[in-house]
């Protein structure tokens, strides 16, 4: 079986430096896939950068959205 790693992050900042590099090491830089879990509001694709340019410094380049509801069922 491998290993497999979730991380979860919310409230503020998504990672500094050291976590994202950890993070982007432990995903296998790009040969998996990095599935961000949000809820829409507006401006959403300006601040996915937050995330997605620290970790494509150290090589991974794969990410998948999903869209949460805000007011679950």
């Amino acid at each position: 079986m491998s290993e497999k790693h979730l991380f979860m992050f919310g409230g503020g900042a998504p990672f500094n430096e050291s976590l994202g590099e950890k993070f982007a090491t432990m995903s296998s830089k790009g040969s998996s896939k990095v599935v961000i879990l949000f809820i829409e509001q507006d401006g959403w694709q300006e601040y996915m950068s937050k995330y997605t340019d620290l970790l494509g410094r150290h090589g991974v380049d794969h990410f998948v959205y999903f869209v949460l509801d805000a007011s679950p069922s």
